[in-house]
C-alpha cells in the first residue's frame, strides 16, 4: 500500500524505498513508529521491516497510536 501514498510504482517501491524503510526500521524505532503510523502500516508489515527490533518498534506504534 506503500506505492499509490508515494505515487510510485511496486517496483520502484520494492528496489528504492523497501530497504532504506529497514535500515530505518531497524536502527531507529522510534522514528519508525512514527513512519509506520504515517503510512498506516499494519503490526505484520512493521514486524517484517523491524526484524530483531518489531517489539521496539510497536511498543512506540502503540503509543504514539494513542
Amino acid at each position: 500500500a506503500l506505492a499509490p501514498r508515494l505515487l510510485t510504482s511496486k517496483a520502484t517501491v520494492k528496489r528504492d524505498v523497501i530497504p532504506f524503510l529497514k535500515i530505518i526500521f531497524t536502527n531507529n524505532p522510534k522514528y519508525a513508529a512514527k513512519i509506520a503510523l504515517g503510512y498506516e502500516l499494519t503490526e505484520e508489515m512493521i514486524k517484517w521491516l523491524a526484524g530483531p527490533k518489531a517489539s521496539q518498534v510497536l511498543a512506540y506504534y502503540k503509543k504514539y497510536k494513542k
